[in-house]
């Protein structure tokens, strides 16, 4: 029987190749001692350390306390340092082009409306105005509405 499902699942050339009872617990062997040898090399990395009474503290209530105050003084100082560097650092991510100043606005034809063809439209910078367009201004890589109903960009520069 095991003849048959050995030859089922290796092509039809290839010998199928039994192993005896032995060199299946040699193989377990050789493996279990490969392990007790590396559990001994690593046993002095692994073991956790032994509460000593140096580390041990009592606390205000009489109890022992088994954690050492020196670590606990570095974790409140790291604590504090990352809260104060992350108010100071903190800059919001600015996703779109800041609006230029008012007189880059009316310089004229140096802001003539382009058409891009784009994929999908962006949306309309104009303060108030919500809608998508695919008009820029040439300078400023601004977009704009040009439409019958609203038209921002000459809003925008006057």
């Amino acid at each position: 029987m095991a003849e048959a499902t050995c030859s089922q699942k290796v092509k039809p050339s290839r010998e199928c190749k039994r192993f005896a009872l032995d060199d299946i617990l040699d193989l377990l062997d050789d493996n279990d001692s490969d392990l007790e040898l590396s559990d001994d090399n690593d046993s002095d990395y692994l073991e956790d350390p032994v509460d000593t009474i140096d580390n041990q503290s009592e606390d205000e209530d009489g109890g022992i306390n088994n954690s050492n105050d020196d670590e606990e003084q570095l974790l409140a100082a790291s604590r504090e340092d990352e809260t104060s560097a992350d108010d100071s650092d903190y800059e919001p991510v600015v996703k779109r082009v800041a609006l230029p100043i008012d007189y880059y606005c009316k310089a004229g034809a140096k802001h003539l409306p382009h058409a891009v063809a784009l994929k999908s439209a962006s949306r309309c910078r104009y303060p108030g105005c919500t809608s998508k367009t695919r008009v820029r201004r040439v300078r400023c890589d601004l977009f704009l509405c040009v439409q019958s109903d609203r038209n921002c960009f000459r809003m925008f520069h006057t």
